[in-house]
């Protein structure tokens, strides 16, 4: 064998992925709901019963708490019909593992800001709370105005980086609403439907992805600016956008089945493949330097390089850490560590959360990709 194909094969060949090794702190009641990180790359969580609590070692006490005020648990409005099936569901959740749990953030959503000296939750519907990462106080609040009144059935929420705009998402009126993140004035509404995808950047860009096709709008005046953009494959959804607002990451769908996931360069117009042996998971999350970008199913986040599509990392620390779905994730302001709890919709009972150090040595490889 010659030297030039030694090294061709050798490029071939990439490089196995290795493993994320993560720590459980924490195991108290009241458990941890939400877990974040300060400017100063410490962590606090926000506690089902409301309080916040901070440290400088996560597997030791607290080094002072807060109380989160006014942020209140979202009401449904649900039907008749509605209603007795969720008091059967809580009957027979009841009757199979005991009482739920309280949680004072069910329902709300965490918003980390930059800088990181503030955070903010929501009810993805029309109310917004900021809060101090230093000691938990309110900073101040934002109510969101409809022109019409809509009912309570939100499915996503955006906010830009400077404030100036806010997406929110009905799935009842399958509609989505852009309003002035400052004043809360409705600006514009889009109507979706239950596939479509409407994106709102970091930066301050919009998009809808309506299948294959991606469209532009200009937050100015609420009408197109560019042409569409056409994406890659049969059927496209579950879309991403990285924090810089220069990518999208979509997932590939055939005839309904998985067939893989894209990333498109928005400059360009054109999309390049993620690595195929991860085709059965969706694109969740992007790293803060826009750099990674994150797919996720139940028990498992996988980490792919957006330069080359290739899979270079994966968590899972074992059940039951992850076991299920992940809503949010959190990066310190350094971007060494990873904060995660599992979601509480699926086991109210987990009482701790998870640190991850994003610069630990590649020690083991993954051998394991899905489910």
């Amino acid at each position: 064998m010659t030297l030039s194909t030694l090294i061709v094969a050798s490029a071939l060949i990439q490089p196995r992925p290795y493993l994320l090794l993560g720590e459980r702190c924490r195991r108290i009641t009241p458990r941890p709901v939400i877990a974040s990180f300060d400017a100063n790359n410490k962590p606090f969580t926000l506690a089902a019963d409301g309080t916040v609590r901070f440290f400088d070692n996560p597997l030791l006490d607290p080094v002072r708490l807060g109380k989160i005020s006014e942020a209140e648990t979202p009401q449904f409005d649900l039907t008749p019909e509605q209603k007795r099936d969720a008091a059967d569901a809580v009957k027979a959740h009841k009757a199979m593992w005991g009482d739920i749990p309280w949680n004072q953030f069910a329902g709300l959503i965490f918003v980390p800001r930059p800088g990181f000296a503030e955070f903010g939750l929501t009810d993805r519907h029309n109310k917004i709370w900021f809060y101090n990462t230093q000691d938990g106080k309110l900073l101040r609040k934002v109510a969101l105005k409809y022109k019409k009144p809509t009912v309570f059935a939100p499915i996503e929420f955006s906010l830009t980086n400077d404030g100036a705009y806010v997406l929110t998402r009905n799935s009842q009126t399958r509609m989505a609403y852009i309003f002035d993140g400052k004043s809360g004035t409705e600006l514009f509404s889009f109507p979706v439907k239950i596939f479509d995808v409407p994106i709102l950047s970091a930066t301050g860009e919009f998009y809808i992805m309506r299948n294959t096709v991606l469209e532009v709008y200009d937050l100015k005046t609420g009408k197109k600016k560019s042409p569409d953009i056409k994406l890659v494959g049969d059927e496209c959804g579950s879309g991403i956008v990285s924090p810089d607002g220069k990518l999208i990451a979509y997932a590939n769908y055939l005839k309904g089945q998985r067939a893989g996931s894209m990333i498109l360069d928005l400059a360009t117009g054109k999309s390049r493949p993620i690595d195929a042996t991860l085709k059965m998971f969706r694109p969740k999350f992007f790293t803060p330097d826009s750099k990674e970008v994150i797919m996720h199913e139940p028990r498992y986040l996988h980490f792919v390089d957006v330069a080359s599509g290739q899979h270079t990392r994966s968590y899972n620390s074992g059940y039951p850490d992850i076991w299920d779905t992940i809503d949010d994730l959190s990066f310190s302001p350094d971007g060494k560590s990873l904060a995660l709890i599992p979601n509480h919709a699926v086991d109210p009972f987990v009482d701790y959360f998870c640190l991850v150090d994003l610069t630990q040595k590649a020690v083991r490889k993954v051998d394991k990709i899905g489910p």
